[in-house]
């Protein structure tokens, strides 16, 4: 007869200290406590968070639409949408066909 979950000898485990010691060594370190890794891990998250702030607000915005651009390059090729300028003209001879965005143009 096979043995069962409920015929299995129960053993809670704790670490002792020379587990941790050993952990230590394998792992590089000693284990922080779960409070300081949430903690840890919460500063991480801040960092990224305010790192995305100033990337925000080093970008360049569209005054029309309010989209963000990385360059001001990437801004003046997006305001042409809203200008209605289509530079991006059709190479073929007696094709009249032009677009505001270069990816259309070669659609």
């Amino acid at each position: 007869m096979a043995a069962t979950a409920a015929d299995a000898p129960r053993h809670i485990t704790t670490l002792t200290p020379e587990d941790d010691e050993r952990r230590a060594k394998l792992y590089g370190g000693l284990a922080l406590p779960r409070a300081e890794r949430e903690r840890e891990g919460q500063r991480a998250r801040e960092k990224v968070r305010e790192r995305e702030r100033e990337e925000r607000a080093s970008s360049y915005e569209c005054l029309a639409c309010g989209a963000s651009f990385g360059s001001q390059e990437k801004l003046r090729l997006h305001s042409f949408c809203h200008a209605g300028e289509k530079p991006f003209r059709c190479s073929q001879p007696h094709c009249l066909k032009a677009f505001s965005s270069k990816y259309k143009l070669f659609r």
